[in-house]
């Protein structure tokens, strides 16, 4: 049957699958990877062969925009990143001669650009973002516009590059008030002085329910969320990532905020003060997830968490390599072996009253000392209201921990049913042996009615990957697989890793490679 006269159903599965967004919704796709840009230009060919195709293709062509450009590993002195044209100027124009297209859009992506050369548009573009931007009540840059109109007067002084900034910062600004349908917002950007934040807009973004911060060439800035933050009244997620600390303006004494819709929170690196101030915020929360870079004070995270107490639904807590370094490979923590007291990390959680869901790793809670912690080391740690516990890069045995744990579930944990155990795939070879016996704890849970499973934790997340499922942390079932020469379970493949997804991957672009081999060649 010809491509054209497919079911509607099966066209639209087709262009699914040919959507790096729709494959992975919970993840954002790095953009610039040739995959993702292959996938998009043969949505937009696909978009070409007929009126039908067209209708079905066009949405989801142009549910998700992103601008690429995604900072790779951060080093905060240095001051600039190779650059390409995100061809943001050409969508605002087609936005803006056919509306109907921004209102397909529910994911945006818009990242900063730093260069000299950066954005350049034909001056002929200039008179309609002007009377765009005057239309929905924000102020053009005129006297920055001389980069782009060479008759335009250059005023005295005036820095290219920083000119330029200002001017793609009034372009993502006019792309967040003309995609008025978007829910998701992914939004980089650099500490600058105040003239170049986005502008409080006297308009809001009703749809606007989850809203990403991300770095920008120079680290983080966390004035820019303000402005955002109060066009947002229906915000239920907010996520602070890729952070390396931050420096040059902080939120300053007219901060403060309500966001009470707020239920979820992500952040990444923060230092403790701004993330006890963003709790503040959100006096909503129901899951809150935070990843250390670097030092890790365990008393610190849960006194900025006390608000939440009684609330708190869910808790991840874990180390992330972020874009810590110009040095591309990142140690996991329990790498360096660095001695950590007991009173610098995360002893108990049973204040916490209605907390349902844990997210681990061992190393937010192991110490050494007399026995590593000691055997009731995870007794001490849960509450009683604990359903889902998620142990992630474990590098030492906790065999003897587990088996108290599994011991107390009937009077101390009546609620608990699921324990998923992810070993740390760069563990010592020397610990290995005792990681393997820590398999005998299934039957002792399996007798007091707790499922276990057992996956693989791939190295810390790769610095140089953009926005990757380990920033956001969504919970997937862990895929058992045993090794064909080994029954170990350190062997086993877990999909939702680096290495899981090798195997899987290659076989979705085997058939999408088909696919357009066969209908859209040439």
């Amino acid at each position: 049957m010809a491509l054209p006269f497919l079911p509607e159903e099966l066209l639209e599965r087709i262009c699914s699958y040919l959507c790096p967004h729709c494959q992975t919704p919970h993840d954002i796709p790095n953009t610039d990877s040739p995959c993702v840009q292959t996938s998009k230009a043969t949505l937009a060919r696909l978009c070409l062969v007929s009126k039908r195709l067209l209708a079905i293709a066009q949405p989801i062509l142009y549910h998700y925009y992103a601008t690429g450009n995604i900072i790779g590993p951060l080093n905060p002195k240095v001051s600039s990143y190779p650059t390409a044209d995100d061809k943001l100027p050409s969508f605002l124009r087609t936005i803006i001669h056919r509306p109907i297209l921004a209102t397909h859009i529910r994911t945006l992506q818009l990242q900063e650009t730093q260069s000299p050369n950066l954005p350049a548009f034909a001056p002929e573009l200039l008179p309609l973002f002007n009377s765009t931007s005057e239309a929905h009540g924000i102020r053009a840059p005129i006297a920055a516009q001389w980069v782009i109109d060479p008759t335009l007067p250059r005023p005295k002084d005036a820095i290219e590059k920083k000119t330029r900034i200002a001017i793609h910062l009034w372009l993502r600004e006019l792309a967040i008030i003309l995609t008025p349908r978007t829910s998701h917002l992914i939004f980089g950007h650099s500490p600058f002085l105040p003239r170049t934040h986005i502008e409080p807009s006297s308009r809001l973004l009703p749809a606007l329910t989850s809203l990403s911060f991300r770095n920008g060439v120079n680290g983080y800035n966390l004035a820019m969320m303000l402005p955002l933050l109060r066009m947002a009244p229906n915000l239920t997620s907010l996520h602070a990532t890729d952070i390396f600390g931050y420096y040059g303006e902080g939120l300053g004494v007219s901060a403060p905020l309500s966001l009470p819709g707020v239920r979820r929170l992500v952040v990444e690196g923060m230092r403790m003060d701004g993330f006890c101030e963003m709790v503040g915020w959100c006096g909503g929360l129901r899951d809150v997830e935070y990843h250390y870079h670097r030092n890790f004070y365990g008393p610190e995270i849960l006194g900025a968490l006390a608000p939440l107490r009684g609330v708190l639904r869910r808790f991840c807590v874990m180390f992330i390599s972020g874009r810590l370094a110009s040095y591309s490979d990142v140690s996991a923590p329990y790498e360096y072996l660095m001695p950590k007291s007991q009173p610098e990390t995360i002893q108990s959680l049973q204040e916490f009253c209605q907390l349902e869901e844990l997210v681990i790793d061992q190393w937010a809670f192991n110490y050494y000392g007399n026995g590593h912690g000691g055997s009731k080391r995870l007794v001490t740690l849960l509450p009683s209201s604990i359903q889902t516990v998620h142990f992630r890069y474990i590098h030492r045995s906790m065999q003897a921990e587990l088996q108290q744990l599994a011991l107390a579930v009937p009077n101390k944990f009546p609620k608990l049913r699921r324990l998923k155990i992810g070993i740390a795939d760069n563990c010592k070879p020397e610990w290995r042996h005792e990681l393997e016996k820590m398999r005998s704890v299934e039957a002792d849970f399996a007798d007091v009615g707790v499922q276990v499973e057992w996956g693989v934790d791939g190295g810390y997340p790769c610095p140089g990957s953009a926005m990757p499922r380990h920033t956001v942390f969504p919970e997937s079932e862990l895929v058992v697989r045993r090794s064909a020469d080994s029954a170990s379970f350190i062997e086993m493949e877990n999909t939702t890793t680096q290495r899981g997804r090798r195997r899987v991957i290659p076989r979705i672009r085997e058939r999408i490679s088909s696919f357009r081999s066969t209908y859209l060649s040439g």
